[in-house]
């Protein structure tokens, strides 16, 4: 199953469920390519780190953009430079909850994922945000 980092104060059920969730719904994927590596992200190899608040976290204010952009629901920071995408993705629960979008947690979970996966912003494939916001289904 999927690794988890931070994963030990507010939200935990609701992240560990959520991305059972995902799991769930992965055929919403429909690359069948990009819906096997997310897959295998979800069951083997994929990394979540929670990004709560500075303090919870015991981090610099200004150490991270979950910190310092309040819209940000998450991220996969791939190195595209160097062609080697990160299995990790980092997950701004405080900011989704600010957002009321928790509700939305495992959408943002294959988005970041499929990210992590060589998936862009713009080309679809089911993947949820596939223009990088919620409100652009």
């Amino acid at each position: 199953m999927v690794k988890y980092k931070n994963l030990q104060g507010s939200f935990q059920n609701h992240i560990v469920s959520q991305v059972e969730w995902a799991l769930k719904n992965i055929d919403k994927i429909t690359d069948e390519k990009l819906r096997k590596c997310i897959k295998k992200r979800l069951e083997e190899n994929g990394t979540i780190r929670i990004r709560r608040n500075p303090i919870e976290d015991n981090e610099n204010p200004n150490s991270h953009d979950c910190y310092t952009d309040p819209k940000i629901g998450g991220q996969n920071k791939s190195f595209k430079i160097l062609g080697i995408p990160s299995k990790e993705i980092e997950l701004c629960v405080d900011n989704l909850e600010n957002l009321n979008a928790l509700n939305s947690l495992s959408d943002y979970i294959l988005h970041e994922f499929a990210h992590s996966c060589g998936w862009d912003h713009g080309q679809n494939k089911g993947v949820p945000f596939p223009d990088g916001y919620p409100n652009e289904r």
